[in-house]
């Protein structure tokens, strides 16, 4: 792409004209295949993965406010330049954010794991006869799956025995508890 044609681009896509950014991401799609597909690597992300799609999505938008910021009256640093490092920043940015979300997931898993919990723990005061009608109470608070596995969660199973049992990969069931235990305290309160 010459200079001239690269100036006019970027001025329209600063313009807000959707078909200009579409030409300038199809010119730069090696560079953003590149960018994701290096740094997916560095963190043994597979390329097809839902990951590599957020991934890419983050260093398409980072181009995008590369054109939007990128000064074309000056002359030191070229475009490409200019948008390969807020390619790579970004992608590192997303990397750093996946690894803390990845990391949040597996403490909370974890605690979840050893968290010894009945229906008295979770409840406490409210005596075993009183059981079905607290059940009841929060069950208008809850979605259908997380009241399923709420339930499960106060007869003591752990969040593996109900992914288990309810056919769910093991991190849905740790949100749903989650997610039951922050709506039952609002119910609650």
């Amino acid at each position: 792409m010459q200079n001239a044609e690269l100036t006019d681009i970027l001025k329209k896509v600063r313009g807000g004209e959707d078909s200009a950014f579409e030409l300038l991401a199809e010119k730069y799609a090696p560079l953003i295949a590149s960018v994701c597909a290096r740094y997916m690597r560095l963190i043994g992300e597979e390329a097809d993965s839902g990951a590599s799609a957020d991934m890419r999505q983050e260093v398409t938008y980072a181009l995008y406010r590369a054109a939007v910021s990128y000064d074309v009256s000056q002359s030191r640093v070229t475009f490409g330049r200019y948008a390969k490092r807020c390619l790579e920043n970004r992608a590192v940015s997303f990397i750093r954010k996946m690894s803390s979300a990845r990391r949040r997931e597996r403490r909370t898993a974890e605690r979840l794991r050893k968290e010894h919990h009945t229906f008295e723990d979770i409840f406490p005061g409210v005596n075993p006869g009183g059981k079905s009608a607290v059940l009841e109470a929060v069950s208008g608070c809850l979605s259908p799956y997380e009241y399923s596995v709420f339930t499960r969660y106060a007869e003591g199973l752990s969040a593996e025995e109900i992914a288990r049992e309810l056919g769910k990969d093991e991190k849905s069931v740790n949100n749903a508890v989650f997610r039951s235990k922050v709506k039952i305290r609002r119910f609650y309160s």
